[in-house]
């Protein structure tokens, strides 16, 4: 993957390596395998965020389709935030066409994960 998309994983694990619970001290062996690049940033406007991913990545046609052993590639768009003192909150965010065209080259679905919470 990094080979494929120029850039090292922020974070990643292989299928069936062993790894420690980090609170339990469990030892357990990855069902999956993961390659994470994080773009962390606070009160962003996800296009912005989109933007500095793409500048990262060198895109080409269908890059991630057919990877060896690669059996679900996805980009996951996770957006966290806060609600206010009533449990409520808002998320808005827009792509634009040349951002979401830029994405799609890579062949993978794009998948928005949005979660609000009060810490």
């Amino acid at each position: 993957m990094s080979k494929e998309l120029g850039i090292a994983p922020t974070d990643g694990r292989r299928k069936g390596e062993t790894r420690t619970a980090p609170v339990t001290g469990r030892k357990y062996v990855n069902k999956t395998g993961l390659w994470c690049l994080v773009i962390d940033r606070d009160h962003a406007d996800v296009a912005n965020v989109v933007n500095r991913l793409l500048d990262k990545l060198k895109p080409r046609e269908g890059t991630l389709r057919g990877l060896h052993g690669v059996e679900d590639a996805y980009f996951d768009v996770f957006i966290a935030g806060l609600t206010d003192t009533e449990g409520e909150a808002n998320c808005q965010f827009a792509l634009d066409g040349a951002q979401l065209a830029t994405l799609a080259q890579f062949g993978p679905p794009i998948r928005f994960t949005v979660t609000m919470g009060t810490e």
